[in-house]
């Protein structure tokens, strides 16, 4: 199924070939209230540095973000990037953003909440604790099992069954970057939730399970890092190996593009055409 059509045009900046939406939480809200309203199904993908490592390699994972309804930075190193371009994306946008406000709006609506992922049993905790602590607001959840990047799940059938029986208005799913995005992107249409979104390890922390950088780690975008600290195997590889040429490619090109913008003859105004 489409997505909701936005009553204005995308803005989105090109990173390597992944598409990223220039738009605020609060206009990101606005889209997902419509999406409830019309119960056309959104994807919503929280795209971070090594999400653009990872679809430089997988043109499968690519072509999900592309093809998703929004794409939002989800990065602080992202962030600084947009900018950096001269396109800049207002603010970051996280996975804990999008459930706290899809939370508020939930309680206020009475809507309806599938959780897809996590470590065993989290997601069927953490539906128990966030109805108890939000009357109104009925959630379900399942891990659902082995599931493939290029979006393939052992119990696939039984976890369609599950999420069309519930029929949400949200499905969040915790799988990680590239199962969860690629598994939303080709179960959208069959799932037919108002909003889905891909939350990477937001179900653990929020569970308590693993705990989330402290606020100022966060604004000062250190979050990585505290992570790194926290779960040095789970995310070593990612930030030490991983991402650090994609942005050292990617600050190389921007860097590139200024030189030969301050080279060209339009910068040089005091210049003489006549050579004296």
């Amino acid at each position: 199924m489409m997505a909701v059509p936005s009553t204005t045009p995308r803005r989105r900046v090109d990173i390597e070939g992944v598409l990223l939406d220039r738009i605020d939480l609060a206009d990101t809200m606005a889209r997902v209230t419509r999406s409830c309203e019309t119960r056309r199904p959104l994807q919503i993908v929280t795209a971070n540095l090594n999400f653009i490592t990872l679809a430089r390699r997988k043109g499968f994972f690519r072509q999900a973000i592309n093809d998703a309804g929004l794409t939002v930075v989800d990065g602080r190193i992202l962030l600084w990037i947009t900018r950096w371009l001269g396109e800049p994306a207002p603010e970051q946008i996280t996975g804990h953003d999008l459930m706290r406000e899809c939370l508020a709006l939930g309680r206020e609506r009475g809507y309806r909440m599938f959780l897809l992922g996590g470590m065993p049993g989290v997601a069927a905790e953490l539906a128990k604790t966030l109805e108890s602590r939000n009357p109104g607001l009925r959630v379900q959840g399942m891990d659902g099992g082995r599931f493939t990047e290029t979006g393939e799940a052992e119990q696939n059938s039984m976890i369609l069954t599950r999420i069309r029986e519930f029929d949400p208005h949200f499905l969040f799913v915790a799988l990680g970057a590239p199962k969860q995005d690629v598994w939303i992107s080709r179960n959208l249409a069959a799932a037919s939730p108002a909003v889905a979104v891909g939350v990477g390890g937001v179900f653990d922390t929020l569970v308590g399970r693993l705990p989330r950088a402290p606020r100022w780690m966060q604004l000062a975008g250190l979050e990585s890092l505290y992570q790194l600290i926290i779960e040095p195997r789970r995310y070593g590889r990612r930030y030490l190996l991983d991402d650090p040429p994609t942005l050292a490619r990617i600050v190389g090109g921007i860097a590139m593009r200024h030189l030969r913008r301050l080279g060209s003859p339009r910068h040089d105004r005091g210049a003489d055409p006549n050579g004296h």
